[in-house]
Parts: structure tokens; sequence; C-alpha cells
């Protein structure tokens, strides 16, 4: 399947059907995140996944060294750790963490917006101190 679609993959709704069927008449998922992602987009989609979460891993952990209080080095902290809880499963299992995958990566990069102001009013505060 991905020699025949190796930019844009076959299409989310056509990933199951792909693979077959259970006893139940289920369509199968393919047990994992990654290879299901990249089946569903491609190598752009996966490579677009791939930036993001290396994005929010950058971003988490700027922010558990950068920052002033403790609420947000426990939530860079949170965010290092929860995604590695999340991504070693899904490597293996895509089925019931792939939902609650999508979701962390929405209060990761939510939250993270929400910092960046916070850094930049607390720069701003220490030159005016320093001034």
């Amino acid at each position: 399947m991905i020699k025949n679609n190796p930019l844009l993959g076959i299409g989310w709704g056509a990933i199951g059907k792909s693979l077959g069927r259970d006893p139940r008449g289920v369509d199968l998922n393919s047990s994992n995140v990654f290879l299901e992602i990249y089946l569903g987009s491609g190598l752009i989609g996966f490579l677009c996944l791939v930036a993001f979460l290396g994005y929010i891993l950058f971003s988490a952990i700027r922010r558990f060294f950068l920052a002033y209080n403790y609420f947000e080095k426990a939530f860079g902290l949170f965010i290092i750790l929860s995604g590695l809880a999340f991504l070693i499963p899904n490597m293996f299992n895509a089925g019931i963490m792939l939902g609650f995958f999508w979701v962390w990566l929405a209060v990761a990069q939510a939250k993270n917006q929400n910092v960046k102001d916070k850094v930049k009013m607390q720069k701003l505060e220490i030159l005016i101190i320093q001034n």
C-alpha cells in the first residue's frame, strides 16, 4: 500500500478497508500510530507529524528549563513525560490510544501559546527592572 501511494497515502477512510476485517466484520487498524498516519496521509503527513512532535518536545524542554515558576516547569515536565507515555505504547497499538493521542496534542499545543506570551512578558519585566 505504501509503495502505491508514497507521498499522499491512501486516505483516512480507506485504511481499515485496505487492511482487511476481523471475524466480527470490523475493519482492522495498523496497530502503530506512525504507520497509521503514513498510510492515511503519506510521507507528507508523516513528516508533518514528526515535525509537530519535535516542536512540542522542543517547546516542552525549553519551558522546563526557562520557566520562572514551578507550575510552568511542572507543565513542561508533564508534556515531556506524558508524550513519552503516549508515544511508546502507540508505536505498538494504535487502536484505543489514538484518540487520546490527538487530545494530548491539542492540550500540549494550546498551553504552549499561553506560555510564549508569559515568557515575553517576563523578559520585558526583567529588562524594565534592570533599567
